[in-house]
């Protein structure tokens, strides 16, 4: 199973993605100040940071530990 999605926001990976090449950002906090994703329940927050730091819309369920290279970076789910 993957998710690729926001449930709260309805906000798909590949957008939250497109949003941060934009703005030339990987940072979850500023992904998540700027489009206001992980928020509400916080379910998807170490989705989303797994999906910036791969660059991958869709992240495998349970969510997997980031890359070394990227989880001294994140607060997320490691």
């Amino acid at each position: 199973m993957m998710v690729s999605f926001c449930t709260c926001e309805r906000l798909a990976f590949r957008d939250i993605l497109a949003w941060a090449n934009e703005h030339g950002t990987t940072s979850f906090d500023e992904v998540q100040q700027g489009i206001k994703v992980g928020k509400r329940c916080g379910m998807c927050c170490c989705y989303i940071e797994y999906a910036l730091a791969t660059g991958q819309s869709e992240v495998p369920y349970p969510c997997p530990p980031l890359p070394p290279a990227k989880a001294a970076q994140c607060a997320g789910c490691n």
